[in-house]
């Protein structure tokens, strides 16, 4: 064997291996370079996306911020209204109530009034009858005290030494012309 073709062959075998070895490296680098723009643009892409995902977060957190506000202001403006209207309608109620005690203040002060004034008027009927019957009753004990006088008169007359008789009168319808007839007690 000739050295000469085995180092030929092995010089070609080596210069072969080092050819694929250059060509797997290029193909290596390539496709580490393909690796490192794919790998660089999936990066880039991620990147794009999560910032586009955070803006739109932003943007919905924005969004929903906003509405909630707008309701919580919506429900305050709601709730003051209603509030307002509650009181105003408790002030009505009132001012209608305070009105009507002073109106049923004055019928009572009125039926007061009118209950004294005919109280009064009764009062005075009463006084003024048992004025009237005091005087009459006055009348018949100054008529009853006229007779007892006359009749203690009469006893008082009775009993002195000369005495007097006393004489009725009295009607007979018998007589003529219906005149009296004196009788001796």
């Amino acid at each position: 064997m000739d050295w000469i073709n085995t180092f030929t062959t092995i010089g070609t075998l080596g210069a072969f291996l080092m050819y694929v070895t250059n060509k797997t490296e290029r193909k290596i680098d390539t496709l580490e370079s393909k690796m490192d723009a794919n790998h660089n643009a999936l990066s880039n892409k991620i990147d794009a996306n999560y910032k586009e995902l955070n803006d739109r977060i932003d943007t919905s957190n924005k969004i929903l911020s906003n509405k909630i506000d707008a309701n919580y202001k919506e429900l305050n403006d709601k709730i003051d209204t209603t509030t307002k209207k509650l009181n105003d309608k408790i002030e009505s109620s009132n001012r209608d109530l305070k009105g009507e005690i002073k109106d049923l203040e004055k019928k009572l002060e009125s039926g007061n009034k009118d209950l004294t004034q005919s109280i009064e008027k009764v009062k005075s009927d009463m006084d003024s009858k048992i004025e009237l019957k005091t005087d009459n009753i006055q009348k018949n004990l100054n008529s009853i005290d006229l007779k007892v006088s006359n009749i203690e008169g009469q006893i008082t007359q009775m009993t002195r030494p000369n005495i007097i008789p006393i004489t009725r009168y009295q009607d007979n319808p018998n007589d003529d012309g219906g005149a009296q007839k004196a009788q001796e007690c």
